[in-house]
């Protein structure tokens, strides 16, 4: 099974996200692991070479509330430290602010860390975060003062969807096509029989569409399957003003008769996309299980009925997501219609030689500078057929392996008389003695099977040869889609140690590179395709915190464990109030009034939860010692009767005595926590 392995810096206590990763491991198919930095340590932790922030390869997100860092107020300072702390710490991170809107001093810091803070740190609030999950309150002031827990369970529900959210993104393969259809799925109706006025583009229809044109400008491929005229398709796109998404968005169409899995077979062969990298959006279950019989690996979703459902689709369909773009992917549309026009001028050559040579192809490979760390990690990311050993390296590892002693990474960029395709391969070459061992080298399947190739190989032996080495190793391994990268290298030479005078003589012999060319339009998906996911689950039951939360607890839910003491059923009133809380925090049900709390699972952070919730129906505050002290809810019952009923004076004395009696076990709890 994958893994997501997350690791979360926080300035309050962040452990109950953890309490989620069941969930999201059973809806994803896919292993969920979270990891917490200690309590009150993020400072430490991004300074320590030891730090689960600094050595993990885990995917890293670092939660900041100013006022949990700031000394006497001063907010500015604080994010000043902070913004030099993490651009030197190395750690590549997406940072979440929870500050307060109306406050000054919280906006201001967050501008100060924003404009500073290096560009490989994504940024985000947690209020907006809040507010796409519908948490209008997310605070809970009982676990803030008990345990530095400020949120609710719905609170912490929605912010677990979000870094899973992220990560997840960060982990599949990336996507490079939406393909959808048109009626009832652009638009309400169907356009054949109810005319371009007749169909309707209500707020949900137009939701989806707005998303559908930042695909687009993600540098996605949007492409129209429809089982229609296109004609009339066409005629809505120019005559109904109220079309969110443009025809300028649509890259490819494949408007007609033929059945969808067709037409998609045909759109991915002509742009070389994987079915790994693409979705499919349709309203027909049907069409949809006729897609993913065909090709499994396309990710294939059903748009829901009715305007609020089609909104929350288009805010959660986590699919759409994009992970930081680099030049080459906001450029990317671009780059696919020059390479359509690159298809038309390759049909119209007379050979695969005079196609080469019409190009005019200008390849210029030089060493690699701090501003291509984002787009060369992102290559290793995702190329596959052209790469020599398949390492996947962040930009934080790969900039590490750049700063080693003997360490050369080279870019290489390439354009041609139809436009730039930007960096698309990558040389990484280590010298030890008199060797070189070429550990990265990898080129974009856009770029391969014109030269690209034999002229990085060539550079690799002119560079050895120049600094007087007897040798260069390629450091391959065979990987479930990089054969073309072996095919290439035994063309070299028989030999895995080559002579840099016999590698810089490499030349490029059209002909012969036929079969490489060839390559790079397979169609083709990954080995290890993502289990098929519930999509109408994700977009709609787990797309608020409270259904996050509840969907939790429905998991969680088991039956009363075996414990020394006969069942006996609480009585209405305060112990069927307790057992309800105890139910819902411990996921067991029955629950007897004397069953002890440790006996059911529970442990202190269950147990400043039912601090909160208990002081949220009786209406007022709780010694939180008092539920450390009552191991029943019979026992905790009669003490909370006791304490109701005792006069207002004797009250307030035996709470004063509770805290100073039971301060230091407090304070215990509280450290356990963290």
């Amino acid at each position: 099974m994958q893994r997501i392995d997350i690791v979360v810096g926080a300035t309050f206590t962040a452990d109950p996200l953890g309490d989620f990763a069941p969930l999201w491991s059973g809806v994803l198919g896919v292993d969920v692991g979270f990891s917490f930095t200690p309590f009150g340590q993020l400072h430490q932790q991004l300074l320590s070479a030891d730090s689960v922030l600094r050595n993990s390869a885990a995917h890293k997100f670092v939660f900041v509330r100013w006022s949990d860092l700031a000394q006497a107020g001063d907010m500015e300072s604080a994010a000043s430290e902070l913004t030099a702390l993490l651009n030197g710490s190395g750690v590549t991170a997406w940072v979440v602010l929870f500050s307060e809107e109306a406050d000054p001093s919280d906006q201001a810091a967050n501008r100060i860390l924003r404009s500073g803070l290096d560009p490989r740190f994504g940024v985000v609030e947690g209020n907006d975060i809040f507010a796409l999950y519908g948490v209008a309150s997310p605070f809970d002031e009982t676990l803030e003062k008990t345990a530095s827990i400020p949120f609710s369970m719905e609170g912490y529900g929605a912010l677990s969807a979000a870094v899973v959210r992220r990560s997840y993104a960060a982990m599949r393969p990336p996507v490079k096509m939406v393909a959808v259809d048109c009626d009832d799925t652009l638009w309400d109706g169907v356009v054949g029989e109810d005319g371009v006025d007749g169909i309707r583009i209500g707020a949900g229809r137009q939701a989806l569409q707005r998303r559908l044109s930042e695909q687009a400008s993600l540098g996605r491929i949007v492409a129209l399957l429809s089982k229609n005229d296109a004609r009339d398709v066409d005629a809505v796109f120019s005559h109904r003003a109220d079309m969110a998404l443009a025809l300028d968005d649509v890259l490819a169409r494949e408007v007609n008769w033929r059945s969808k899995s067709e037409n998609l077979s045909r759109i991915t062969e002509e742009f070389g996309v994987g079915d790994d990298s693409v979705v499919f959006i349709d309203d027909n279950l049907l069409e949809i299980a006729e897609v993913n019989a065909a090709a499994p690996a396309v990710i294939a979703a059903a748009v829901p009925k009715g305007d609020a459902a089609l909104v929350r689709f288009a805010d959660h369909f986590w699919p759409f997501d994009g992970v930081p773009a680099t030049k080459e992917d906001l450029t990317r549309t671009r780059m696919y219609r020059e390479e359509a026009k690159r298809r038309e001028q390759e049909k119209s050559a007379t050979s695969l030689q005079a196609f080469i040579d019409s190009l005019d192809l200008d390849i210029d490979i030089a060493p690699a500078e701090e501003q291509d760390a984002p787009r060369l990690s992102q290559l290793t990311q995702r190329t596959n057929q052209f790469n020599l050993n398949l390492r996947r390296l962040t930009e934080e590892q790969l900039r590490e392996w750049r700063s080693a002693p003997y360490n050369s990474l080279y870019r290489v960029s390439v354009r041609d008389r139809f436009g730039d395709y930007g960096i698309v391969g990558a040389i990484g070459v280590s010298v030890s003695g008199g060797d070189a061992v070429v550990e990265l080298f990898l080129l974009s399947c856009r770029a391969l099977g014109r030269g690209v190739e034999h002229r990085m190989a060539a550079f690799v032996g002119e560079n050895a040869q120049a600094q007087g080495l007897s040798s260069v190793t390629f450091a391959y391994q065979v990987g479930p889609r990089n054969k073309p990268a072996r095919t290439f290298l035994d063309a070299l030479s028989a030999s895995p140690s080559i002579a840099p005078q016999r590698l810089a003589s490499t030349v490029f012999a059209p002909e012969a590179g036929k079969q490489t060319l060839e390559t790079k339009a397979a169609k083709s998906s990954s080995s290890k395709t993502v289990r098929a996911v519930d999509w109408s689950r994700i977009t709609g039951d787990l797309a608020t915190g409270a259904g996050i939360a509840s969907a939790l607890a429905a998991r969680l839910q088991r039956k009363r464990p075996s414990v020394p003491s006969p069942f006996v059923a609480p009585s209405p009133g305060l112990e069927r109030d307790i057992a309800d809380i105890w139910a819902q925090v411990l996921g067991v049900s029955p629950i007897g009034v004397r069953d002890p709390f440790t006996a059911l699972g529970g442990a202190s952070l269950h147990l400043v939860r039912v601090h909160s919730m208990l002081s949220r129906i009786l209406g007022r505050d709780i010694e939180l010692t008092m539920l450390f002290e009552c191991a029943t809810i019979e026992q905790l019952a009669l003490r909370l009767q006791a304490a109701t009923q005792a006069p207002a004076a004797e009250r307030a004395a035996f709470m004063r005595g509770a805290r100073s009696a039971h301060g230091r076990r407090l304070k215990a709890a509280r450290e356990g926590l963290s």
